[in-house]
């Protein structure tokens, strides 16, 4: 199954929906500190051995992979988790809006801000930009297993990603 049309999905059972989430699958990180890149790509590579793992260091690469990933038509990311201080809040909360701005005529991917403040002010003005879900950043490596093995139940095994234009037909 390449792509799926809205006959299709009529069709389709939840299992083959949830075999589409990990199909060509990649997951974006946008985190500008290398030492916790290094932890995300640790954690997540342990669970989610079958997707793609894609950084961008920076707001502009972000873009940039974004807009030629449209461009070239090799597929969006099915998530993209992303840190909001890059190294200043203003860059991540831009970031969120550029996203959701880029991608108004396509698929809306899901956006998960990930940070470790947890100032009531930087909760709110993710989500007033368009972030998904804002997760406070673990301290330990267990606790980024622990969020690693979560995101790949809840996003991955539990929901239904974007299926390539056919989200708004569900």
């Amino acid at each position: 199954m390449d792509s799926l049309d809205t006959a299709q999905l009529t069709n389709t059972s939840y299992l083959a929906i949830r075999q589409y989430n990990f199909q060509q699958a990649t997951l974006l990180v946008v985190e500008d500190q290398e030492d916790i890149w290094t932890l995300v790509r640790f954690s997540l590579s342990k669970y989610f051995p079958d997707v793609t793992l894609d950084r961008c260091a920076n707001r502009k690469e972000a873009i940039a992979y974004l807009t030629d990933s449209m461009a070239n038509g090799t597929g969006l990311p099915k998530l993209i988790l992303q840190d909001l201080y890059l190294p200043q809040s203003e860059a991540g909360f831009g970031l969120v809006k550029d996203i959701r701005m880029l991608l108004l005529n396509q698929q809306q991917i899901p956006i998960l801000v990930m940070s470790s403040s947890v100032d009531e002010g930087d909760v709110r003005q993710a989500y007033h930009q368009g972030a998904s879900y804002y997760i406070v950043k673990p301290q330990t490596i267990n606790n980024w297993l622990s969020l690693a093995q979560s995101l790949r139940q809840f996003w991955w095994e539990q929901g239904v990603l974007p299926l390539d234009g056919a989200v708004g037909n569900l």
